[in-house]
């Protein structure tokens, strides 16, 4: 039992910490992201640094914008070459996963993070079979009214 829980803390703190850190700084990137979700420009700007993100890591599988009904409104995904931006009809209403549903109640600063479980895609277990452990963090926006 004490070799478990060493290896336990091992993992926590070589994988779950750096990805913590990782969470909370793309959460206070609020200048890539300027409040303004239906102007395409700033949707573009978030994917750009969202791209970066992920083609410097080069460790997390996907990462996304949800807004507050659960539907992404950008998404990165690692191919394990490059970080490539999914756009239109590709983009997906998570609102019924565990993980945003467990979101939902957050604070800022707050994060949640997932059992580790199976990705799915449009509904189905992904093939190869690819096991994720979610980490979700709120970003509170200020609202800026916008007229063009």
């Amino acid at each position: 039992m004490a070799s478990q829980v060493k290896q336990s803390s091992e993992i926590f703190s070589r994988d779950l910490l750096p990805s913590y850190a990782d969470i909370q700084f793309l959460a206070s990137l609020k200048q890539s992201y300027d409040a303004k979700a239906d102007v395409p420009e700033s949707l573009d700007n978030l994917a750009t640094t969202f791209s970066k993100f992920a083609q410097t890591q080069k460790r997390y599988l996907q990462v996304r914008m949800l807004d507050r009904a659960g539907v992404e409104l950008v998404r990165i995904n690692w191919n394990g070459i490059q970080a490539e931006r999914v756009t239109g009809k590709e983009l997906q209403d998570k609102a019924k996963r565990d993980y945003f549903q467990q979101s939902l109640d957050l604070a800022p600063g707050e994060t949640y993070i997932s059992n580790l479980n199976l990705n799915r895609e449009y509904g189905k277990i992904e093939r190869p079979l690819t096991p994720v452990i979610r980490i979700v963090t709120p970003v509170r926006l200020l609202r800026i009214p916008y007229f063009r």
